[in-house]
Formats: C-alpha cells, sequence, structure tokens
C-alpha cells in the first residue's frame, strides 16, 4: 500500500514568496478537502474529508506544522504513468456537490475517448494473442515449454534458454488469469521479477510469431466497434470515466479581493485551493499533492 500527502502550503518548491513573515499574512484555515485519483481516466477512489468535523480539526496553509492531510492505504496497483490526482480545498457547497455528484455528457468524437476505444481494441486483440501463447508455452511442467525466454528488443534470435517450474499457487492458464497472478504477488520480489520476463516473453513472441494474427484480431474487433459502438458507448455511459472528464472540464472564479474586504483581518480565512499531480513511471515514493 501507498499513502498520498497533500500540502496546503507547499511554499518552498511552489511559491516566490519565501519569506516567512509574509508567508504569515498568507495564513488561513483548511476546513474542507475532496480529492479524486483517476487512473487512465477512470475514477478509484474520490472522498470528502470535513476536517473541520474531524478529530484533527482544520488544517493551517501557512507556517504551521499542521499544513498537510494524508492518506494512507492507496493500493500500489492504482500507481503508475496513467495516474492523475485532483485535489479541491475549502470548496463551497455548490462546487463540492459540482465536483461530487454532478454529470458530464461525454461527445461521440472526444479525442480521450476515441483514444481509449482504440486501446481497448488493442488490449482485446493482444489479450486473445496471449491466450493462445500461454496455452502452447506455460502449461507444461517447466516453462516456457520450448525453453526458450526472449527478450528486448524482439527478435526471434532474441532469447536465453530459460525455465521455471512454478508453484502451483502461480501457475496460470490464460492471460487474464496471469494479470490476475501479477497483482496478487505484486509484493513478493522473486515471482515478480519471473513474471516481469514472462511478461516481456509474450511481448517479443507476438512480434516475432504472431504479429499477423494479431493484427487480423484487431481488424475484426474494429469491424465490429464500427458497427455497434459498443465500446464506445460503454465508455460513455461510465460514471468514473464521466466524472474524470467532469473534473478537467471544472473552472471556478470568484473575487479574491471582495472576499478579503469582508474579513476583518482582509485575509482569506479559508482560501480555496486546487492541487494536480500527474505521475510519471518514475514516481516518487512519497508522493505529494501541493
Amino acid at each position: 500500500m501507498a499513502s498520498i500527502e497533500f500540502v496546503f502550503n507547499n511554499h518552498n518548491e511552489t511559491r516566490a514568496v519565501t519569506d516567512e513573515a509574509a508567508l504569515r499574512q498568507e495564513e488561513g484555515n483548511v476546513d474542507d478537502l475532496i480529492y479524486a485519483i483517476f487512473q487512465d481516466g477512470i475514477c478509484k477512489r474520490m472522498e470528502h474529508v470535513a476536517l473541520k468535523e474531524s478529530a484533527s480539526g482544520s488544517l493551517s496553509t501557512g507556517t504551521s506544522p499542521d499544513q498537510c492531510y494524508t492518506v494512507q492505504n492507496i493500493p500500489i496497483d492504482w500507481l503508475n504513468a496513467q495516474t492523475e490526482i485532483f485535489a479541491v480545498a475549502n470548496a463551497d457547497a455548490t462546487l463540492r456537490e459540482h465536483l461530487m455528484n454532478g454529470t458530464y455528457t461525454i461527445a461521440d468524437d472526444n479525442a480521450f475517448l476515441q483514444q481509449k476505444v482504440n486501446n481497448q481494441i488493442d488490449s482485446l486483440a493482444r489479450s486473445k494473442v496471449y491466450d493462445l501463447l500461454i496455452k502452447n508455452n506455460y502449461q507444461s511442467e517447466s516453462v516456457p515449454t520450448d525453453g526458450k525466454l526472449h527478450y528486448l528488443p524482439a527478435s526471434a534470435g532474441h532469447h536465453t534458454n530459460t525455465t521455471w517450474k512454478l508453484d502451483q499457487a502461480y501457475k496460470f492458464k490464460n492471460y487474464k488469469e496471469f494479470c490476475e497472478k501479477k497483482r496478487m504477488f505484486a509484493l513478493q520480489p522473486t515471482i515478480t521479477n519471473i513474471y516481469q520476463d514472462i511478461t516481456i516473453d509474450l511481448q517479443c513472441r507476438l512480434i516475432c510469431y504472431q504479429e499477423k494474427k494479431f493484427n487480423e484480431e484487431k481488424t475484426n474487433l474494429k469491424k465490429q466497434e464500427d458497427t455497434n459502438h459498443a465500446i464506445r458507448d460503454y465508455w460513455k455511459a461510465n460514471k468514473g470515466f464521466q466524472r474524470y472528464f467532469l473534473w478537467r472540464a471544472t473552472e471556478h472564479t470568484s473575487d479574491l479581493n471582495k472576499t478579503a474586504r469582508e474579513s476583518q483581518t482582509a485575509q482569506q480565512p479559508q482560501p480555496l485551493m486546487a492541487g494536480y499531480f500527474a505521475l510519471k513511471d518514475d514516481y516518487p515514493s512519497e508522493i505529494k499533492v501541493p
């Protein structure tokens, strides 16, 4: 499991003003937090945290050490280069309702939707070919059956003479089961390394020996999609996918000077803040969202 830290005053990294006296003039409270974790456009978790009403109470935007909120127990497989994290602090009731329960209509020609459809067609075709490769090469007592473990860059001659005898718990009958086992044993280094080598072997075998089959599967799936638009319509109706576009498209403006004038201290007591963090392949072990 991983953790994500939401930082309400990350001034050492992101602010032009670093003088402590000047920063104190900007101090305010964080009474409320909404965050959402998206992976490949799918909402994995969205949560509203009423900090003011919690045991910890409101947090600070200024020089106080209590300026962070940490979310624990994030599944590690939610975090990769397709992960985006959004956060909004001190949203009013209208904005909070919009982010938590609002709706978004995705147009048929939306570029990200079209990319999603194409990616799924590719994934489905790849899965069909991997099923065949697993049936032929990963069902014997010692695997791969032919004793050849391929490596990148893919070439028929790029392989080592390698086999394993997998315990029953680690065996798999098809690609879906293989992916499930990879997630199940993700924290066991030895089998994780073997599964990674098998993943590369499957990729190389597809390119070297089954590329024609792969292209045929893609063509057939594309024809089906062009006829019934089943994949497109599925994602258009997916609530988690809709929520991604809702969060990406949301804009909020307010007159900060007017709010400050109405405050006795001429400051922002509960400033509205937003944070965003897109992960890369080499994301840090401690994720901070300013």
